[in-house]
């Protein structure tokens, strides 16, 4: 167990290395959350399990800290429905390639009858595992709360685990 903290110690300080967070640079990436998601509808007694697709970039403006624009494709067969998001946010980097990240987001939902429009706010956290000096991949977990105003305040919120990558720039 102590080689193991040893090891994931040099791990990090290796990898923060590689870090490419300073003042001027871009991130450009995509993520997925490989078909796991749990949403659930306010009031509901049911959850529903989506897939979703992300592009995002970001640009940096100060170190550790970046200005980010997100789009979102989201694919539910349980209800048919299929929502695009397109969001604001930042993102803050601790050495140690931890991010936190907050957010606003416009919902546009296409469902089985009808459609709807949203706005939301998201939170996430993540690690940027740098395999070389520009590309990482980062695992995320999110959580976010939509609340579309055509259905009278419904709240759509969501926790969902997701792998990206990105490039540093």
């Amino acid at each position: 167990m102590k080689k193991f903290f040893i090891f994931l110690t040099a791990f990090l300080f290796a990898a923060s290395a590689f870090a490419q967070y300073e003042q001027g640079s871009v991130r450009v990436g995509g993520a997925s959350n490989l078909g796991f998601s749990s949403m659930k509808y306010n009031g509901a007694s049911s959850s529903m399990n989506t897939f979703d697709l992300q592009v995002n970039a970001g640009y940096f403006l100060m170190d550790n800290l970046s200005a980010d624009a997100d789009l979102l494709l989201n694919f539910d067969d349980t209800f048919d429905m299929t929502t695009v998001t397109i969001g604001v946010g930042a993102r803050y980097y601790l050495p140690i390639n931890v991010f936190a990240g907050a957010g606003a987001d416009m919902l546009l939902y296409k469902y089985d009858g009808g459609s709807a429009t949203g706005f939301g706010v998201n939170l996430k956290i993540g690690y940027a595992a740098f395999l070389t000096d520009n590309i990482a991949i980062e695992p995320v977990i999110s959580y976010r709360l939509g609340l579309t105003d055509e259905n009278k305040g419904t709240k759509i919120s969501g926790l969902s685990a997701g792998i990206g990558i990105s490039l540093y720039f």
